[in-house]
């Protein structure tokens, strides 16, 4: 073996990757555990879009939640111990709150991403007084079984 030969560079195996082409998706194949993909496909299935776009969506997440841990200094341990919801609105963050399987869950969008806005107003102050005034009775609570009930008729409309 010679110096030459030290010094070459190695070659990689297999076709050589392509660049993205700007405005267009990427393919990207990977595997995991089939309880995860169970959990995707119900996402999807839930918020009617395909198994691809809800992995989009949820690698994003994934990302602009390290870049806030990062930013933060912190791991997800440390920010247990103490406000997380009130550190990402600090910095801006968006909370949504989404409903699946009858389970409402809090999602964070960083502060320039666009999420349609569901135009709701709160009530003013006059309105919440006339409100409580008509009420005689607390509003009614729906158990797990009766929101999956819901979500399920849902679900059977849109697909109609």
């Amino acid at each position: 073996m010679t110096m030459k030969t030290l010094l070459r560079p190695k070659q990689v195996a297999g076709r050589p990757k392509k660049k993205p082409t700007a405005g267009q998706r990427a393919p990207l194949s990977l595997l995991i555990r089939p309880a995860l993909k169970r959990q995707i496909d119900r996402l999807a299935t839930i918020n009617g879009t395909t198994l691809s776009a809800q992995a989009e969506y949820l690698i994003e997440q994934g990302l602009a939640v390290r870049q806030v841990l990062d930013a933060m200094g912190k791991e997800v341990e440390d920010i247990a111990k103490g406000n997380a919801d009130a550190a990402l609105r600090r910095r801006g963050y968006q909370s949504h709150r989404v409903v699946a399987a009858g389970r409402a869950w809090t999602v964070w969008a960083e502060p320039d991403f666009p999420l349609a806005a569901s135009g709701f107003e709160g009530w003013t102050e006059e309105e919440r007084e006339a409100m409580r005034a008509g009420q005689e009775e607390p509003a009614r609570e729906y158990s797990d079984e009766e929101l999956d009930a819901m979500l399920a008729a849902k679900q059977k409309e849109q697909s109609k």
